[in-house]
This record gives C-alpha cells, sequence and structure tokens, in this order.
C-alpha cells in the first residue's frame, strides 16, 4: 500500500481521482490530510473538518472485481469496520450506529461520515475510492451543524489522529480486497442490520415527493431501506427514492 499524507487539501477523493488518472499501478492508495477545506458527503453536501482535529481520509482501490449484485457489500464492510474501530478506541463506553446510507452516529449525533465513488465494467465495480472523514477530537462545529459531535465532546478523551489512520487503512484494505463476501457476509449484514440507527423506531421521511411517518425495519441486500407505513406497508427504497429528515 502507498501512503500520502500533506497538511491541506480541497478534497482528498478528488485527490486521489486525479491521481488515478496520472498513475497506472494497481497498488492501494491512501491519502490522509490534517485539514480537509472542501470535503463532500451524500447529496452534495459539505463535510465540516476542523484543523487538525478532525480525520479525514481516502483510500483508491483499483483492479478489484466486485458484481453488481454485490456492491452494497462495500457500504456494510466499511460502515462496521468503521464503528467496531470507533467502539474499540472509546472501550465500549459509546453507543455507536449506522444511519442509513453513510453516517455513523455517536449518541444520536453524527461523528463520522463516509463516501465511496466507484467506477465499472459491465461485469462490476473495478474501481473504488472510499472518503472517511471522523470528528475525533473536534471542539466546535459550524451552528447549522445541530447533530454533529466528535468522540472528544462525549469522551473528553483525546485519540491521536495518524495512529487511527494506520489502523483504519489496514482494516479497510483486508475487507475489500476480501469481497465479494460469501462465508462472512450473512454474520456480517446481520451485525449492520443490529446496528442501524433508529431500527424499530418511528422516523420521518420524503417518500415520492409525500410526506411520511414510518417505521424503520431494517435494509435489504441490495442496500434498500426498508420502512413500514401503515396505509403502504412495507416499502423498499433507495437513496435516491428515500430522503430522512433528520
Amino acid at each position: 500500500m502507498k501512503i500520502i499524507k500533506c497538511h491541506t487539501t480541497s478534497s482528498t477523493n478528488d485527490d486521489l481521482r486525479e491521481y488515478a488518472l496520472e498513475n497506472h499501478s494497481d497498488k492501494t492508495v491512501a491519502l490522509l490530510t490534517f485539514y480537509q477545506k472542501n470535503g463532500k458527503g451524500q447529496r452534495g453536501r459539505f463535510w465540516h473538518a476542523q484543523e487538525g482535529s478532525s480525520l479525514t481520509f481516502s483510500m483508491l482501490f483499483k483492479d478489484i472485481e466486485i458484481p453488481f449484485a454485490q456492491i452494497f457489500q462495500i457500504h456494510v464492510g466499511v460502515s462496521m469496520v468503521l464503528i467496531d474501530f470507533l467502539s474499540e478506541i472509546t472501550q465500549g463506553q459509546i453507543n455507536f450506529n449506522v444511519k442509513w446510507p453513510n453516517d455513523i452516529m455517536a449518541e444520536n449525533k453524527k461523528c463520522a461520515g463516509i463516501l465511496i465513488e466507484t467506477k465499472s465494467t459491465e461485469r462490476g465495480v473495478n474501481e473504488m475510492i472510499i472518503g472517511i472523514g471522523v470528528n475525533l477530537n473536534n471542539t466546535e462545529f459550524p451552528s447549522q451543524l445541530v447533530h454533529a459531535v466528535s468522540l472528544k465532546q462525549i469522551s473528553a478523551e483525546h485519540y491521536p489522529i495518524e495512529k487511527s489512520f494506520n489502523i483504519l487503512i489496514q482494516r479497510l484494505e483486508q475487507i475489500v480486497r476480501a469481497m465479494p463476501l460469501r462465508e462472512t457476509w450473512n454474520r456480517l449484514f446481520e451485525n449492520y442490520q443490529q446496528s442501524l440507527f433508529k431500527r424499530k423506531q418511528q422516523i420521518e421521511v420524503i417518500y415520492k415527493d409525500e410526506l411520511l411517518m414510518v417505521e424503520l425495519e431494517g435494509v435489504d441486500e441490495s442496500g434498500r431501506l426498508i420502512v413500514k407505513e401503515k396505509e403502504l406497508g412495507l416499502i423498499h427504497a433507495s437513496f435516491e427514492e428515500l430522503k430522512w429528515n433528520y
């Protein structure tokens, strides 16, 4: 694995996308920055990073072969690696959940985000960039980010950025290179289901331009959220079809 570190950049995902165009090695590349000025999230949202306090990095994987039917395994695998690691460094003192499709929650507030961008052939995904941002030691957030929190704000502990980066990239490399998962998939998927934020609770969503109160039931193996509405019954909705108001 090739490791690159820089103090400041606009977006580590963008940097690795440019790197992939200019370099044809199949070796995994991990890029860590100590200050990301224009981090990206889903739906074009901005990811706030505090200089020297946030863990912000991306990984480029080339020469992979993940069939389209198993693409959701990437999201499940990355989410569970991140949750397991965060639980480990906080010694089980903080409750972590996955907020579908790509956020990690700590005590009901967002502490980490995942952005996965892929390239494919007719056979499936053959190149991927995984971007991760974790609020480790942040002490403040913009006023509009009412649901953001850092591990330090919860525990009052300080967490090492570079050590965390070194551990996570090894674990992510291991699980991505093992995909598509077979023997371990059922157990991992069940752990993911159990970790879902607001599972078996009422949430407010916008589905087909209609505001609904639904019960979150789980996620299916294609990555669609399963919710139950009183009159419509069970709904399986993709990220493009459903917006969660939280």
